[in-house]
């Protein structure tokens, strides 16, 4: 089995970040009416700025290894590495992928996925990270606060 684990939303909170407030709607835009993919291609450096989620400290502490699956543009990754760099201080491991589907795809039978994204056709190998967009998704295993967290990482390890 390996646990994968999402960046955004999972490990580093972007939306939330890039916007100035948590949204409650995956599709959630500022106040000008661009969305979060909008901004971040205009100012790519957001992505090292963003702050570390309430579980990367855990993840850190608790971890000797961790497999990365993310979504980034191309214009994003120089600035991601780098924010994974000075944040991770684990070995790990990250793949690029170039969309949700692709995720589900690359996962082996027992394989699990940490992750947040709501529009999966299925949760049935995703941990889900509850945010305020994701809320009504009906995930066999969601992980809503430290405790639950700290509870799936004795499962995985």
């Amino acid at each position: 089995m390996v646990v994968y684990w999402d960046l955004d939303g999972v490990l580093r909170l972007f939306g939330s970040y890039i916007l100035g407030y948590e949204p409650q709607d995956w599709n959630a835009t500022s106040e000008d009416g661009k969305s979060v993919i909008q901004i971040v291609n205009e100012h790519p450096e957001l992505c090292l700025s963003a702050p570390e989620s309430e579980y990367l400290p855990i993840v850190n502490e608790r971890l000797e290894k961790i497999h990365l699956l993310t979504n980034q543009l191309p214009s994003w990754v120089p600035y991601t590495n780098r924010w994974l760099n000075e944040h991770i201080k684990i070995q790990y491991e990250v793949i690029y992928t170039k969309g949700p589907t692709e995720k589900l795809a690359m996962l082996k039978p027992n394989d699990v996925l940490v992750e947040d994204y709501p529009n999966f056709s299925s949760y049935e190998q995703v941990a889900l990270i509850t945010r305020a967009y994701n809320r009504g998704v009906n995930a066999p295993l969601r992980i809503s606060n430290i405790k639950e967290f700290e509870a799936f990482l004795e499962t995985i390890t």
